[in-house]
């Protein structure tokens, strides 16, 4: 562990109340330093408000909240404990969501087989009506409605990324609930890793510009 920090203008920063209660909390509980605990704060922070809060300049531009954040420590110097600790929240969270999701999937799955009788029903009898030559205009017209009302799945709660595809990342964005992060407490797990393999995504996407992509297959 580095006991002789750096001289850095960190202390000269000044935190709200609440965030320098919280720096102070861990570093009691960790002996890390207050820098690292900060930067990993400041991340924690934005994954938890990025999905809901933007940043409106005063010309009227709007930027997200995310951050990209490097924080560098020597080995022993808790990076572990730190995430470990600011994350629970998050953490706690995506299991809670997630224990939820099973339950509204098992519904789903139910939902989608009473649907499919009836579809079976409905197609069935439009079958028979054109083989009689008759009209099926009112039939068709409750095929129509019934797939408007076709059941649609549950949003998967995934936050937390640590080494994942781009693919994989976009589509957690379009199937979870809209908003994540790319985390770990080793730095190499993110550079190595297979999300590297297209930065250019993450400025589009931080950007909060549209993003066209095909997902398992479909164009």
């Amino acid at each position: 562990m580095n006991t002789n920090p750096l001289n850095t203008n960190f202390f000269n920063l000044t935190f709200p109340i609440r965030f320098e209660e919280v720096i102070q909390s861990i570093q009691a509980k960790t002996h890390a330093p207050k820098e690292l605990i900060a930067g990993v704060q400041l991340s924690v922070m934005s994954l938890g408000a990025q999905g809901r809060v933007m940043f409106e300049h005063s010309d009227g531009r709007r930027s997200p909240v995310s951050l990209y954040s490097i924080v560098l420590a020597e080995s022993g110097e808790r990076k572990t404990a730190v995430c470990n600790l600011l994350q629970k929240p998050i953490q706690d969270f995506q299991k809670k969501q997630l224990k939820n999701y099973e339950e509204k999937l098992k519904v789903y799955e139910a939902d989608l087989q009473s649907w499919a009788v009836i579809n079976k029903t409905i197609s069935r009898q439009i079958r028979k009506n054109i083989e009689k030559g008759g009209d099926s205009v009112s039939e068709q017209d409750k095929l129509r409605k019934h797939y408007i009302n076709k059941p649609k799945p549950p949003r998967r709660p995934k936050i937390l990324f640590s080494d994942a595809t781009p693919e994989a990342i976009i589509q957690g964005l379009v199937e979870s609930i809209g908003t994540l992060g790319l985390s770990s407490d080793e730095g190499g797990v993110i550079f190595n890793g297979r999300a590297m393999g297209n930065t250019p995504l993450f400025n589009q996407l931080w950007d909060g510009g549209g993003v066209m992509w095909s997902v398992k297959g479909i164009d």
